[in-house]
């Protein structure tokens, strides 16, 4: 008989803590039920870099010098077909609306950067920009021509230079 009170006992506390490691309780009751709705979205936006390579004059001052380059465009995540703008600004010694290349003792070369290679199209000049088409994924090489006149005075030798900013609009 003891024997049996104890195995009851057990028993139960073997339940109970059993119950209670199952997370066993009562539940309440519920008197109804209510749902909302979550609007999810997700927004994937266009990227685009641009790389300007350099543009070097070499040369005899009285003679007119020509020289090419280019800008390459990359973009992801942008329609098929879709056209960015490339504009350049008139550069860190222009005066007005001409470029000039500058020495350290301050003695400026003109030159201008065109969009063309006939030399017809100022690029930069008034803000007129070049519209590149590109598609997600590709690069695309957008050339540029120089040109220093010639010059109709002595212009000594030496090292000119000139900082021109390139914008990407897309």
């Amino acid at each position: 008989m003891a024997h049996a009170k104890n195995r009851r006992k057990i028993c139960r506390a073997l339940g109970l803590v059993l119950a209670g490691l199952a997370g066993i309780a009562p539940l309440p009751a519920f008197a109804g039920t209510a749902t909302a709705t979550v609007d999810v979205s997700l927004t994937i936006q266009s990227s685009c870099s641009v790389q300007a390579n350099p543009l070097t004059f070499t040369g005899q001052a009285s003679q007119t010098i020509d020289a090419n380059s280019s800008v390459t465009v990359s973009c992801s995540a942008v329609p098929t077909g879709n056209a960015v703008s490339l504009s350049l600004d008139q550069g860190t010694n222009a005066q007005g609306t001409t470029r000039y290349l500058a020495a350290a003792d301050g003695t400026l070369v003109p030159y201008a950067i065109y969009s063309d290679a006939a030399h017809t199209q100022v690029w930069g000049s008034g803000g007129q920009s070049v519209s590149v088409p590109v598609d997600s994924g590709s690069q695309v090489s957008v050339p540029m021509y120089g040109q220093v006149p010639a010059s109709g005075s002595s212009v000594a030798t030496g090292t000119y230079s000139d900082t021109v900013v390139v914008t990407l609009s897309f």
